[in-house]
């Protein structure tokens, strides 16, 4: 099997695509009858075929040598790519794609839309889940018609936001209480995510947050645990949810945000979480019932807030989790029973039975 295995991006997230492809590939190359052959998004779109050391992916030095740029086959009776060689173009076919990019373009639909269009398989969620799940604004709407409890919260559109900005801001005092958190609607990482305690920081966070996207989320703040759990989507007939014992984060920081995920060693990961059983199998049906419903597939991790009088609500959903060495999710289904290699296997099995 011929396993197109993508990585970078242009989106903010590029830098942990390039950490997540590293621990992906190394489970891969412990399988059998599995050929990878890696695909490099640059940070300015464009793909490329990278045949040099896996080693140098995550240094960000893919770039420098080993890259053929990538025409893609639109024919979908055989899905691939060419490269161009002297005088003549080589045909790369490719049986599955699995899209380790995380952030817009790459975990929105877009990367999934071209798969579609190749007729090629591939790992995590379809266009439709994926688009509603990185749309922070979207996925609360449907999550309120599900009554799954969240943080109260607006959305504002930068048009109309620019438009009057100081009475939307008055807008969001009135029906919001302070401290609250602004993010970007399509970003993932906690890129671009700001906790205020005031007026000011909180136009200036709202500014902020528009440079990364034309909406934004506003949410009061839940004091609480931060607690995790991992899905995967098993590919046989029942499509069973395999679902992990909680992970609990204790963040470095004030809040779990990108350095504190990615760069302070002084964030913590627990597992398995101490968590009443009753409210472990609260948080579990909430999970799957987001999982189903925001039509995801193949994996997603859903983070939840758990507050001190046993209040749980959710807080997201992440189609493609990060899969660095620290990363939670590889983490919490290795304690599923399911480590590295074994998931591997089982997202490649999901994603060849297709997302019916």
């Amino acid at each position: 099997m011929r396993l197109g295995l993508f990585f970078g991006g242009v989106s903010s997230e590029y830098e942990i695509s390039l950490k997540s492809v590293a621990y992906v590939h190394s489970c891969l190359a412990e399988l059998e009858n599995i050929e990878i052959c890696l695909i490099g998004i640059s940070r300015d779109g464009k793909f490329y075929h990278y045949t040099g050391a896996p080693e140098a992916i995550p240094e960000d030095r893919w770039t420098e040598d080993s890259v053929k740029q990538i025409y893609w086959n639109l024919d979908p009776r055989d899905p691939g790519f060419f490269t161009e060689s002297f005088t003549s173009y080589k045909f790369h076919p490719l049986d599955l794609a699995f899209p380790c990019v995380h952030g817009a373009y790459g975990e929105d639909g877009s990367l999934q839309g071209l798969f579609e269009m190749l007729d090629l398989p591939y790992v995590g969620a379809g266009i439709l889940g994926s688009a509603i799940c990185l749309d922070k604004a979207v996925a609360r709407q449907l999550f309120d018609q599900l009554e799954i409890p969240q943080a109260k919260w607006l959305w504002l559109r930068k048009r109309r936001y620019e438009m009057d900005p100081e009475r939307q801001v008055e807008h969001i005092l009135k029906n919001l209480t302070l401290p609250l958190f602004v993010k970007p609607a399509n970003a993932g990482s906690s890129v671009g995510v700001c906790k205020v305690k005031n007026k000011k920081s909180l136009i200036e966070a709202i500014e902020a947050a528009f440079y990364y996207d034309s909406k934004v989320v506003i949410e009061e703040t839940i004091v609480g645990r931060e607690l995790e759990l991992a899905i995967l989507e098993l590919g046989d007939e029942t499509r069973k949810l395999v679902v992990s014992p909680a992970g609990e984060i204790v963040s470095a920081h004030e809040f779990y945000d990108y350095d504190a995920k990615y760069a302070n060693v002084g964030s913590e990961l627990v597992i398995p979480a101490s968590l009443p059983p009753q409210s472990y199998n609260e948080m579990l049906e909430y999970a799957k019932l987001a999982f189903r419903s925001a039509h995801c597939h193949g994996l997603a991790r859903v983070d939840f807030f758990y507050t001190a009088d046993g209040k749980i609500y959710l807080n997201e959903i992440n189609t493609m989790p990060g899969f660095t060495e620290i990363s939670m999710y590889p983490k919490l289904m290795a304690e599923a029973g399911y480590p590295g290699p074994a998931l591997m296997s089982a997202l490649i099995d999901n994603a060849l039975a297709g997302k019916n």
